[in-house]
């Protein structure tokens, strides 16, 4: 016992252990799925199931319960009651500001090309 001891003493000492920089479940299951939202892979108005989303994913449902709350807050998806979790539709006012956007952006673009 006092051998494990002194072990784990020796290993904290020589400074041979560090915390593993690591996320949470949840973070990863909400960058895939906001990365699929955002790549047009979900549709708006697409319905979000918990299970098979987890199942997909080799997760419990409790991290992507976490994650569709996340992107609720941030405005990707919008939680309907009876019904879960559903892509959030798209509202002409955010097509004019992706089309705005897109269009400043090119223009940046093109700008750069000829410098």
């Amino acid at each position: 016992m006092e051998e494990a001891l002194a072990r784990r003493v020796a290993m904290a000492d020589t400074g041979c252990l560090r915390r593993a920089d690591h996320r949470l479940l949840r973070d990863d299951v909400a960058d895939a799925l906001r990365d699929a939202i955002l790549d047009g892979k979900m549709a708006p108005g697409t319905r979000l199931i918990e299970s098979a989303i987890a199942e997909q994913m080799g997760v419990s449902r409790g991290p992507v319960r976490e994650a569709l709350v996340e992107l609720e807050r941030q405005g990707l998806v919008v939680m309907e009651p009876h019904r879960g979790a559903v892509v959030r539709p798209m509202q002409p006012r955010d097509a004019w500001e992706v089309y705005t956007l897109r269009a400043e952006l090119e223009a940046l673009a093109i700008g750069q090309g000829r410098e």
